[in-house]
């Protein structure tokens, strides 16, 4: 939710999960306030000569498990970090 509500930040839900899942996912996040953007893309990169972000999107930090993130460990820590960073 701290995220979501910073207009500086576009929150992109990045899933495995098929697509019907994921659209009640955003849905039921949005219920909690937590607004994802966009689902498995980032239309606001745009391809260039040096790149293309068709299949690999462009984005500043990742929350994944499978990026090292562990949500039952990690989130207290980043959300203690943003609170500091943001006051």
């Amino acid at each position: 939710k701290l995220l979501s509500d910073r207009e500086d930040i576009c929150l992109i839900l990045y899933t495995s999960s098929h697509m019907d899942k994921a659209i009640l996912y955003r849905e039921k996040f949005a219920q909690l306030g937590i607004n994802f953007v966009y689902i498995n893309e980032n239309p606001e990169a745009e391809n260039s000569a040096y790149a293309n972000f068709d299949q690999k999107f462009y984005f500043n930090v990742l929350f994944d498990d499978k990026a090292g993130f562990h949500p039952l460990k990690d989130w207290e820590v980043v959300y203690e970090y943003l609170k500091k960073l943001w006051v």
